[in-house]
């Protein structure tokens, strides 16, 4: 289990994606392709933590060819992890 405490965004065609996240524990941030590839092959969870309580489960899935984190059920072209803070 991991926990994603921090976001770093990207703007692309004025929508803003997720480019990295911070994980607790580890020193570098880490791409969103990585938390999607692990919670697909290697069957990871990954939470965010806000103040340093566990919060809501992070999610994926595929739109047109494109992956989006979520911490809800919506499927919409939008990744969304909360109020994560921006790193």
């Amino acid at each position: 289990m991991y926990f994603i405490t921090g976001v770093r965004y990207i703007i692309q065609n004025s929508k803003k994606y997720i480019q990295s996240v911070r994980i607790e524990g580890l020193n570098n941030l880490m791409s969103k392709d990585f938390v999607i590839n692990m919670l697909v092959n290697d069957h990871q969870d990954f939470y965010t933590m806000v103040n340093e309580k566990k919060s809501a489960k992070v999610n994926y899935f595929t739109l047109d060819g494109e992956n989006f984190l979520r911490t809800d059920a919506n499927k919409i072209k939008l990744d969304n992890l909360g109020e994560l803070p921006e790193v």
